[in-house]
């Protein structure tokens, strides 16, 4: 209205005002998104506690009953006579034996997202470890399917090793590559590389997986196809 004398200020008063408007928003929005990125980070981790311990209880309950039907037929074994009965027998031994499996996997996976996996060394006779592991899946073997494998006879031994943690891994990758190979070879390969490097593969003939779902591949509980009518089945953790 004239009333103040014009000079630099008055001028750009408005301009001024609304710069510093804008920077005082800015910040202002800047902490609160900090702010909920902290209190979701922190929801998300809660969450994923109460997973982990669901897990845990979970994997331990099932452990007693499954437990529980080993033993019984153990006790049980003895007593069948029969071909077709030593045949029930064995495949209720053997589900009952992939339970297990499937109960320690999920175990290992919520020690894995806790950080409180330990390495237990011991000395191991390391080419009987893996050929152990080889023959599961070669006496279980698909027709049409050739497994072989193949041993650098430059390799040890005996080696330091987590046996138990070891064949874990190296089941997993048999067990993706012989459950998605309908015909072909599956190759267990064990190379040493340098003075004490030992590269271990598995390589097949398999379907693959499609370009897409190599993001998922390590995800957990995670599948290529979780359609009702999908042909493989597993938890969807193995690789993860």
């Amino acid at each position: 209205m004239g009333l103040l004398p014009s000079d630099w200020f008055t001028l750009y008063a408005v301009q001024i005002g609304s710069v510093i408007e804008a920077v005082l928003l800015s910040l202002g929005l800047a902490d609160r998104i900090n702010l909920l990125k902290a209190e979701a980070l922190k929801t998300e981790q809660s969450a994923n506690k109460l997973k982990d311990e669901f897990m845990s209880t979970i994997t331990h309950e099932l452990l007693t009953p499954v437990n529980g039907i080993r033993l019984s037929l153990d006790l049980l074994k003895d007593k069948f006579i029969t071909s077709e009965d030593k045949q029930l027998y064995q495949t209720a031994n053997d589900s009952n034996s992939h339970l297990l499996k499937l109960i320690e996997s999920m175990f290992t996976f919520v020690e894995a997202r806790r950080g409180s996996i330990k390495l237990e060394e011991s000395l191991v006779r390391f080419k009987q470890s893996c050929e152990n592991v080889f023959n599961y899946f070669h006496n279980s073997k698909k027709n049409g399917v050739s497994l072989d494998f193949i041993w650098d006879a430059q390799l040890p031994d005996y080696v330091l090793l987590d046996e138990k943690k070891f064949t874990l891994v190296l089941s997993q990758l048999m067990k993706n590559a012989c459950s998605y190979t309908k015909s072909g070879s599956v190759v267990m390969s064990l190379t040493l590389e340098g003075d004490s490097h030992c590269r271990v593969s598995v390589k097949d003939t398999g379907i693959g997986i499609d370009s897409e779902k190599l993001d998922t591949l390590f995800e957990a509980f995670n599948q290529a196809d979780n359609s009702l009518k999908r042909e493989h089945g597993g938890l969807g953790i193995g690789l993860s």
